[in-house]
């Protein structure tokens, strides 16, 4: 068990418990969010504050994620 203090994250078993259980509800958005949560580690309000021109290509050929909170802006994903 975590205290307080600590950060766990979900396991991959435990993320595909959760998706699977969400579009099993016949939720397939809530299934989707969750990995988007899950995946880019965002807060759920800079998750409903992305619109599509926030992703952007970088140098590397991968996607990224600008992302507004806490006041500034910064970029906070890079999927590799």
């Amino acid at each position: 068990m975590t205290s307080d203090t600590e950060h766990r994250w979900c396991t991959p078993e435990e993320l595909r418990r959760i998706t699977a259980a969400a579009a099993a509800a016949g939720d397939p958005a809530g299934a989707l969010l969750c990995r988007f949560l899950v995946e880019t580690g965002l807060r759920i309000s800079e998750a409903a504050s992305v619109r599509w021109g926030d992703f952007f290509p970088t140098p590397q050929g991968n996607v990224g994620l600008r992302v507004v909170g806490k006041g500034c802006e910064r970029p906070r994903y890079n999927r590799h």
